[in-house]
């Protein structure tokens, strides 16, 4: 896992590409991040011990704790880069959609006050700059009858980015079929 740090908090996570077993272990990266875009000058790359006491809290499963670190570190949201509409979906996730909880697409796509928006919804997760502090593994896919499926992680449907989501939703206790 890489992090970035610029002079506001947080600004940039990106999920391991190597292997989804080192995030598992609550492993972050000593060099920063690895493939998209780098941080602009200024900006710190590489290990930060608060940010990697947040994540093994929240790996620990201290929910609490890691949230708490998690706030302190990202005072904002970095989404201003980011069209209006993925700005308020990522804001709404981050706001309403609590630990142990998941949420559809189309349900955040209502709850951010566009209810027909369900696959823009989807295009703002894939763009989530800081995936794990806004918890967009916590929305899922809608399987009909209110049920809901793994869906795709990080932009992807490939076995490793759902083996990151099913890992994330199962230190919050929820288990998805594919």
């Amino acid at each position: 896992m890489g992090v970035a740090l610029g002079p506001k908090g947080i600004e940039r996570i990106t999920l391991p590409t190597d292997s989804y077993g080192s995030f598992e272990r609550g492993e972050t990266s000593e060099t920063g991040l690895t493939g998209g875009p780098q941080p602009p000058v200024g900006y710190s790359l590489g290990r930060d011990d608060r940010v990697a006491a947040a994540i093994q809290a929240w790996c620990d499963g201290d929910a609490s704790e890691a949230q708490a670190a998690l706030a302190e570190l990202t005072p904002y949201l970095p989404s201003s880069s980011l069209p209006g509409f993925y700005s308020e979906v990522l804001e709404t996730l981050a706001r309403e959609v609590q630990w142990g909880e998941v949420v559809t697409y189309g349900e955040l796509a209502a709850l951010s006050g566009n209810p027909r928006a369900a696959r823009a919804v989807g295009a703002a997760m894939a763009a989530n700059p800081i995936p794990f502090v806004i918890p967009c593994h916590r929305v899922a896919r809608s399987a009909g009858n209110g049920r809901r499926s793994l869906g795709g992680y990080g932009g992807g449907h490939d076995e490793k980015s759902l083996s990151i989501k099913r890992i994330l939703l199962a230190r919050e206790g929820v288990v998805l079929p594919d």
